[in-house]
């Protein structure tokens, strides 16, 4: 009776937590592996290279395929005034092609273009 009583009195996120403290333990105890526990997508890029910055505004942020992020931030570039000769050639990898592109044109100029995307 004591035992339901005590229960009783948790909410359900502190019953949760109590389960998942004695799972925990109770693999250390046995000597296996407690499992990992699951953890939220990461809310932004995976580094600070600004291939993958624009990649992840692009995609994950807006939303777009490769190809439709490569039409448009090649349009929003020739807008800047950016030469047709400094933009490759779209289709394929978006990673390669944004790698490509940052070897011809300045990251802040890029990124610029890529910002006025998202702000239409």
């Amino acid at each position: 009776m004591g035992l339901w009583s005590d229960i009783r009195a948790l909410s359900k996120a502190e019953f949760e937590a109590e389960v998942d403290k004695c799972r925990i333990e109770l693999d250390a105890a046995a000597g296996r592996i407690a499992p990992r526990r699951l953890t939220r997508k990461r809310a932004g890029p995976a580094d600070d290279k600004p291939a993958t910055r624009i990649s992840f505004l692009l995609k994950e942020k807006l939303g777009l395929s490769e190809d439709e992020a490569i039409r448009k931030l090649s349009a929003s570039l020739r807008q800047q005034g950016v030469g047709p000769e400094k933009i490759p050639q779209g289709g394929g990898d978006l990673r390669a092609w944004l790698d490509e592109l940052l070897d011809r044109v300045s990251g802040s100029v890029v990124m610029g273009a890529a910002h006025k995307i998202e702000n239409r």
